[in-house]
């Protein structure tokens, strides 16, 4: 047998998408993200800049977008990497679940972290501010978080 076909012969059956990912699940969150931050955007952060102009209030619904950015992100990019692997098995050397998720997360953090630290402008006018930062990264590591436990246990391990 020639090495080549040894190497085919060892490599695992390819794995469906919906085999490894409970997609619901991702759309359920992220259907979720998206109306907090409306909901944020135009009912919640006015109602409390009005009112408590100063405080924590005023803090966490000025921070919010942050958080919910990095979720999302980290989301979209895990259910692509995820939806990479199983459409072309082989292709990326059939990286690890964790491997996808941390790939997912590093590149969520770095736009995210990037963008507040104004090396870019991509999602709009942003003012540095290190709450702002410190949501980003609870975002980032909440969606880490939570998306180990959703990868059903058929695909890499």
């Amino acid at each position: 047998m020639s090495r080549s076909t040894e190497s085919r012969a060892e490599s695992p059956a390819p794995v469906a998408f919906g085999d490894v990912v409970d997609i619901d699940r991702f759309r359920r969150v992220f259907v979720l993200g998206l109306g907090l931050f409306v909901l944020n955007k135009f009912v919640l952060r006015p109602w409390v800049v009005e009112r408590f102009p100063e405080g924590v209030a005023a803090l966490v619904v000025g921070s919010l977008p942050n958080a919910v950015e990095a979720v999302l992100g980290t989301l979209i990019l895990s259910v692509f990497g995820f939806r990479l692997r199983s459409g072309w098995p082989g292709r990326f050397r059939n990286p690890s679940d964790g491997a996808l998720i941390a790939a997912a997360t590093t590149v969520a953090g770095v736009y995210v972290v990037t963008q507040e630290l104004k090396f870019h402008n991509l999602g709009g006018r942003n003012v540095y501010d290190p709450y702002d930062v410190a949501a980003s990264l609870l975002g980032l590591a909440a969606a880490a978080a939570w998306i180990v436990p959703w990868v059903r246990r058929g695909g890499d391990s």
